[in-house]
């Protein structure tokens, strides 16, 4: 995007005619980071959780280890904002 000026917005950088928002390029990199990370994280370990073993790939135990805590995180909120929500009404 460009003013009347024809200088580039802020959060805008130019380069041959086109504009590109700074959040598409943190993208980018996020998406390159984790590229990376899949490549050398690929070797196999045994994961022991109390009567299983499994046989995974590093990666995908560090995924699964970051969404069971995402979700016990959006429970505890939950479960904070009932509490809080009923200490209020009494």
């Amino acid at each position: 995007m460009m003013n009347e000026s024809n200088e580039p917005q802020s959060g805008a950088i130019a380069r041959t005619g086109r504009h590109f928002n700074a959040t598409v390029i943190v993208l980018l990199v996020v998406a390159a980071v984790t590229v990376l990370f899949v490549f050398q994280n690929r070797e196999f370990v045994g994961i022991d959780f109390l009567f299983f073993e499994i046989r995974n790939r590093v990666w995908t135990a560090i995924a699964f280890s970051i969404g069971l805590g995402i979700l016990l995180d959006r429970l505890f909120i939950r479960w904070w904002g009932k509490r809080k929500a009923a200490k209020n009404a009494e």
